[in-house]
Parts: structure tokens; sequence; C-alpha cells
């Protein structure tokens, strides 16, 4: 690369080319510069002036400031995780501890014979009760964490509204029932044939946990009636579920399907929960290619659903 090549010794009178200067012996090299581009067969460019090294700073800082920009990512993700899991651990401990406690209280009552005849259907109802809300939160508990670790692939069947509906209504009535509130159903006379398809077990679960907030929210109205709608929109069929409680805040609407999260009207009145039935509706809904809401309503809350 360096034809005819030679070396001229560094004395203190030698005018020194730090370009061309070796750096331990002293000696410097002469290149003749148009003959070694022209035996490279290179065109002569000027030299650059600008120096190499603040690009070379400018390019570790960058690299320093987005590996600082990732590590604080990182870390908020890592904090965000810890205060979810200790929110879920205390929710849940505090949700399970209720019904197991009514759970052990009656039916030690009721073995040791303390509980007299006439009321002892009055106990296994409660019973019964504290085994459906048991039942409700460890099945909310368990689908939750299956969307957490992804999408859930589970096959779509053809069904008709009507069915359905049928395949769930009555244990939506049920569910009411226990609340001391009715529940009526409303379906346009055109959407009973028509056909679907659909998840019908994630409907069911996305209903039945609409239907049991309004049981929870709404128990003290004076109106004890829980409507869900049936109807076509745009296209869409839209299932809409209406109380006439207390509704919801603006303020607590932007939050209300984050997990974990609960009306201040719900702490205020020790309303059971753990605030994993409207996220876990969100994600079912979303897995399914649908939309659900909350609408705007003169009364109550209104929660839509649409396929």
């Amino acid at each position: 690369m360096l034809p005819d090549v030679q070396f001229q010794a560094l004395t203190p009178t030698t005018e020194l080319k730090l370009g061309t200067a070796l750096t331990t012996l002293p000696v410097q090299l002469i290149v003749d510069r148009p003959k070694l581009l022209a035996g490279l067969a290179l065109q002569s460019q000027p030299v650059p002036t600008a120096s190499v090294l603040p690009m070379s700073l400018l390019a570790t800082w960058c690299s320093l400031g987005l590996a600082a920009v990732a590590s604080a990512i990182l870390l908020r993700g890592v904090l965000q995780l810890s205060e979810r899991r200790a929110a879920f651990v205390s929710a849940v401990t505090h949700e399970l501890r209720t019904p197991l406690t009514t759970f052990r209280m009656y039916s030690e009552m009721l073995a040791d014979g303390m509980v007299p005849a006439e009321k002892q259907q009055q106990y296994a109802n409660t019973l019964k009760v504290q085994a459906d809300r048991l039942s409700q939160l460890v099945e909310n508990v368990l689908q939750y964490a299956r969307l957490e670790r992804g999408p859930i692939s589970i096959g779509n069947e053809t069904i008709t509204v009507n069915s359905l509906l049928q395949r769930f209504q009555t244990r939506l009535e049920e569910r009411a029932a226990d609340s001391h509130m009715q529940l009526i159903v409303d379906m346009e006379s055109s959407l009973r044939e028509q056909v679907l398809k659909t998840q019908p077990a994630a409907i069911e679960q996305i209903l039945f946990n609409l239907v049991d907030n309004a049981c929870k929210y709404a128990r003290s109205s004076t109106d004890k009636r829980i409507v869900i709608s049936v109807c076509r929109s745009a296209g869409r069929i839209q299932w809409s579920v209406q109380d006439f409680g207390p509704g919801v805040s603006a303020a607590e609407r932007k939050r209300m399907f984050q997990p974990f999260q609960q009306s201040r009207h719900a702490m205020e009145n020790a309303v059971p929960g753990v605030g994993l039935g409207l996220a876990l509706c969100l994600r079912m809904a979303h897995s399914l290619g649908a939309r659900l809401s909350i609408q705007d309503s003169s009364v109550g809350a209104l929660f839509v659903l649409e396929l």
C-alpha cells in the first residue's frame, strides 16, 4: 500500500507530521500522496478538516442516553408489575376471607346442631350465595390470568341470538334474584333467528359480570330492574345492560376498565369484589373482536357490548 516509502529520522529540528509519524520509533514516513492514490486507482480527494472525535463522542452519548431511557422504562415496568401483584394478592386475599369465614362458621353451627330447624334453610341459602360468590371470584381470577399470558384460542360456534340468550338467561335471572332484583330481557323480534359465529361462553361471562356488577352497585336503589336489551345498530348487534343505581361518574370512567379498580361508591359501601370484572370483560370483548363501552344514561349505568 505504500510504494517507494521513505523514512525520515526525527530530530529536535524536524517538522513533525502527526499523520505519518510512528508512535514508538523516532521516525516518520515520507509518502508521495499523488503516486500512492494513482497506484491504488483512487481519485485524490481533499483531506477532511473536521475531526471524527466529536461525532464519536456524540454517538457515544446518544447510546448512553438510549441505554438510560431503556433502563428507566424497564425499572418502571418492574415497579408497576410489583404494585399490580401486591394489589392482586391484597384484593384476592380479602375477598377469599369473607366467604371462607362464613362457610366455616355456618358449617360448624349446622354440624353442632346449633341452628333451629326453621332456620336451617336460611343458613343453607346463605352458604349457596357465598359458594356462588367464591366460584365467580375464582373463575374471574383464573380467566384473567389466562388472558394475561396471551389470547385464548377457542373455536367459534354458529348459533342464533335467541338460542345464545337461552343458554345463560336462567343463570342471569338467578343472580339477579339473589340480590332481590328483577332481570328484564328486551330483544328485537327480527334478531331472534339472526345467526352468529362467536364464542358463547365468552359472551356469557361478559354479560354475567355486567349483571353481577349491577346487582352489587344498584341493590340499594328503589328501582330494582336490570334491563338487558338486544338490538341491531349500524350492522352490529348490541347487548346493553342497564341498571338504575347511582351510576358512574365521569372521573371514574377513565380508570374503571383497569384491573383492581373500584369506584368510590364501592369502597364507601364495602361492595364485594376485587376490581377484575370490567377489566376481564374488556379483554374478553377484544378477543371476540367486539367492543365494550359505557354509554351516557340519565339514570344508572349503561354498558354496551357490540358484536
